[in-house]
């Protein structure tokens, strides 16, 4: 069950950072380090499947943060 919703979630992400393939727009975050507007779509998307699948689990990511977990199953999304 998990690595089946892992594989669907990522082919989910994969589509919405394919759409964004040569049509990239990118800001500066508060760190100076860029992020495009495919990055920010794609945590969204993996952060409603895993949240999903996996209720319960703890989700962080990069663009979002998110908290860790001192029990249970943690997500880290980059």
């Amino acid at each position: 069950h998990a690595l089946s919703a892992v594989e669907d979630a990522l082919r989910l992400s994969d589509a919405v950072v394919l759409r964004s393939f040569r049509r990239v727009r990118a800001r500066l975050k508060d760190d100076g380090t860029e992020v495009t507007t495919a990055d920010r779509a794609a945590e969204r998307v993996l952060r409603r499947a895993f949240g999903a699948a996996f209720p319960g689990d703890a989700i962080s990511g990069e663009e979002y943060g998110g908290e860790a977990t001192t029990r249970g199953w943690g997500w880290m999304l980059d």
